[in-house]
């Protein structure tokens, strides 16, 4: 178990994968013959194992990451959604989901850089396109005859060993990779089996539930790497710097900023007991007032729906409550596109993100809507085109909340942003 929680609090992108975690059913059904991630109502997601899958192939903690994570990615990556959904009307189920594992895959072998998997024994077939399921440091060049699939192990193999390619420039590619499928490989590929195991006891499938229910129990989060003095004075630290950068901003404009005539609280405010409540993860009750600015100068928030910046949010918004009568609404979200959302769906993390982080969204949004001032939350997991970075840079100012210490990240977002809080 400590082997096990270790890994998965190992950085970003498996912080990520907890988070989601967190909220999703974990199943056991003996008649699957893999893993499936499906929605059983609007706001509920369920992961289902085969035990017979399991008890094969799932034999460190490592792969037990690998399939916990590969399930959660295509709710992540919206495969079970609209987006996912029409890709498989396009190309067919098989052809769609090959696809889709293929990315999926490489990103975690990336992540996990060379560790051993006993899991990848599934991938029995290692000729193209199977092939390009199995990590990249073990794929053969043999293996991928033609040249389109040559093609896609150069892809996959540089995409694996390069340290500038981002975890998630992968993406990109899944749409070409099932058109590679469709184009190239005309015969099916059925690439799920029916795993039969001596290993398996019936008597055996009420242990595994419990067993993945307690790592996410205890696994790491911010409410329960930081006690509750630690919480708050971290809170008000950044209520301060906030309040600092306002300023400094109205000193900066003929004018400074005018605040936003409204009627009643915009950001939830929270008093002694509300601490108790995020120890033990509680949402508290929120109250919604999202109305219209009657002037034009403000703030306009943008905050990163990605998994690694949620648990973070009921914090920076007690920290905004203090700077409530500068910020423009509707608060916006962003992952690959902007969308308007409601304070208590972030806190409560309804929404469905388009896969993966894209800066170049905001800064056309913000250059769209010629709002000079913006905050953004974010963990800085995205690049920004450099015409876009100047533009904000000159013409913008720009305050971006980073929830991530990582100097990669810190300089990403300095190019673009007039000032940078941290809060981790």
């Amino acid at each position: 178990m400590k082997e096990l929680k270790l890994k998965f609090s190992r950085g970003i992108f498996f912080s990520d994968i907890i988070s989601m975690l967190k909220h999703i059913e974990i199943i056991f059904e003996e008649n699957i013959p893999t893993a499936q991630i499906e929605r059983t109502s609007l706001n509920s997601i369920r992961i289902k194992i085969s035990p017979n899958f399991f008890s094969t192939y799932v034999k460190t903690p490592q792969d037990l990451l690998f399939i916990l994570s590969h399930e959660t990615l295509h709710h992540i990556l919206g495969h079970i959604h609209p987006e996912g959904q029409r890709l498989k009307r396009k190309y067919g189920q098989i052809i769609a989901n090959v696809a889709m594992d293929i990315v999926i895959n490489q990103m975690i072998y990336k992540e996990l850089n060379e560790e051993k998997l006993e899991i990848i024994k599934f991938y029995k077939k290692l000729i193209c396109p199977n092939a390009l399921l199995i990590p990249p440091y073990i794929m053969r060049p043999e293996n991928f005859e033609g040249k389109e699939c040559k093609k896609w192990y150069d892809v996959i193999t540089s995409y694996f060993h390069s340290p500038e390619n981002s975890l998630i420039e992968i993406i990109h590619h899944t749409q070409s990779l099932a058109e590679h499928i469709k184009n190239v490989h005309t015969q099916r590929f059925e690439f799920e089996e029916v795993v039969i195991s001596e290993e398996y006891k019936r008597k055996d499938s009420k242990e595994f539930p419990r067993y993945i229910k307690e790592l996410l129990k205890k696994s790491f989060g911010l409410s329960e790497e930081l006690k509750d003095e630690e919480i708050k004075k971290k809170r008000i630290q950044l209520k301060t710097e906030l309040l600092s950068a306002i300023r400094e901003m109205g000193e900066d404009e003929e004018g400074g900023i005018e605040e936003m005539s409204r009627g009643g609280g915009v950001l939830p405010f929270y008093a002694r007991k509300d601490f108790l409540f995020i120890s033990i993860e509680t949402p508290t009750l929120l109250y919604h007032g999202n109305p219209s600015p009657e002037e034009s100068k403000g703030i306009r928030l943008y905050v990163d729906v990605s998994g690694s910046v949620v648990d973070y949010l009921p914090h920076i918004f007690y920290a905004l409550e203090s700077i409530k009568n500068w910020i423009i609404f509707p608060v916006y979200g962003f992952s690959t596109r902007v969308f308007p959302i409601s304070r208590r769906d972030l806190l409560r993390g309804k929404y469905t993100t388009t896969g993966g982080t894209d800066f170049n969204c905001i800064a056309k949004h913000i250059i769209k809507t010629r709002f000079r001032r913006a905050i953004i939350i974010t963990d800085g997991e995205s690049k920004m085109h450099k015409k876009y970075r100047e533009y904000l840079k000159k013409y913008f100012q720009i305050l971006t909340i980073l929830v991530q210490d990582k100097k990669f990240s810190t300089e990403k977002v300095k190019a673009f942003s007039w000032k940078v809080i941290h809060f981790h």
